[in-house]
């Protein structure tokens, strides 16, 4: 984690090649993965401590092949009683690439009994 701050994140993940897909860059669903976190993270900012959330829509475009550190900027655009949703552009720290850009939304849940 390199930033929060309310409503924001940023994630970054080193360059690593063990992380590549079969077409040496990184993985799609690492890239998700760090967009979907990120965003989470961004919006538990806004939350109260025990807040729990799911993600209940997720999509991703990506637009370039990712071979170097990358960075997951997030912030919420809407933070609704039940309904938040966010977007994050994944960003090579060196080149400033955009590689991918993703919406999710999420839905915060009921406190256990």
């Amino acid at each position: 984690m390199t930033r929060l701050e309310r409503g924001e994140c940023d994630l970054e993940l080193a360059d690593r090649r063990d992380l590549d897909g079969i077409f040496g860059s990184l993985h799609g669903g690492i890239l998700a993965t760090l967009a979907d976190s990120a965003v989470a993270f961004a919006m538990l900012t806004l939350l109260d401590p025990d807040a729990a959330l799911a993600t209940i829509e997720f999509n991703i475009r990506f637009l370039a092949p990712c071979r170097e550190t990358v960075v997951a900027q997030s912030r919420v655009v809407r933070a609704g009683k039940t309904i938040l949703t966010g977007t994050v552009d994944l960003v090579g720290r060196q080149s400033g690439t955009l590689f991918a850009t993703s919406g999710l939304t999420y839905m915060r849940l009921r406190p256990r009994a």
